[in-house]
């Protein structure tokens, strides 16, 4: 299974725990965090667009059905991308991440985006922002080490870092970045990296990026303990948060 994850299950797992997040987001009108988490859990894809709002919502894994969905509004008047998904397969998410780019629609996460969504889908719009409560990560890059991968799965990926000049250090390769986790807060042996505005900042030279983050250390704890898979996080996500 060619998932972005050391485990191929574990996007699945975290899609499911997510549904029990007691989340205080600020939501549109339509839906709820819990409600959008719901519908990623049930493995159904919601794909529904806003003409007024201008905003298309897709809800489910970035394979298939996320490109049927972003292709058959490729001649609406889009401006916003809303996406709630748990990642998927490299090829279809790089070709659903093309799409993004060219038709320049800005992305806002809401409630999870994670894996492939935060590898690819970020840093193709216009812009990538996330909103109250949202939860974003990543936990690496495709290599030709993964056995469950096939060669043009890296080979999109290579061809994607170089067309948006990415760096390495955006996909999350939290083994290299030990020296740079925060002591005290996160797991310091998960794969899962929590993205922050510090780590945002690594694709700041590609996209104009603003996302969610709590506003002091006792908030970000909280948080951190709400959720239902381990993360580490960088030490620099701390910087600026009152106690």
């Amino acid at each position: 299974m060619a998932m972005l994850v050391s485990l191929p299950s574990l996007m699945v797992a975290m899609s499911m725990a997510f549904l029990f997040i007691n989340s205080h987001a600020s939501a549109p009108p339509d839906r709820s965090i819990e409600e959008v988490l719901r519908l990623l859990r049930d493995g159904k894809p919601v794909c529904a667009f806003d003409s007024d709002a201008q905003v298309l919502s897709y809800i489910g894994a970035t394979e298939g059905d996320a490109i049927e969905c972003f292709d058959r509004y490729r001649d609406a008047d889009v401006r916003t991308l809303r996406v709630t998904s748990n990642g998927g397969f490299v090829r279809p998410a790089i070709a659903a991440a093309r799409i993004i780019r060219e038709e320049k629609w800005a992305v806002e996460a809401f409630g999870l985006c994670a894996s492939s969504c935060m590898n690819y889908w970020a840093p193709a719009g216009s812009s990538f922002t996330s909103t109250q409560g949202t939860t974003l990560l990543v936990h690496g890059a495709p290599s030709e080490e993964d056995s469950f991968l096939i060669p043009n799965d890296v080979r999109d990926h290579q061809n994607f870092v170089r067309s948006l000049k990415l760096l390495d250090e955006w996909f999350g390769n939290t083994r290299a970045a030990d020296a740079n986790i925060a002591t005290g807060i996160g797991e310091p042996v998960s794969p899962i990296l929590l993205v922050g505005p510090c780590h945002a900042q690594l694709i700041s030279h590609v996209v104009p990026t603003k996302v969610w983050w709590p506003s002091s250390s006792s908030e970000l704890r909280k948080f951190i303990d709400g959720l239902p898979v381990n993360v580490r996080l960088k030490a620099c996500e701390l910087d600026g948060l009152t106690e």
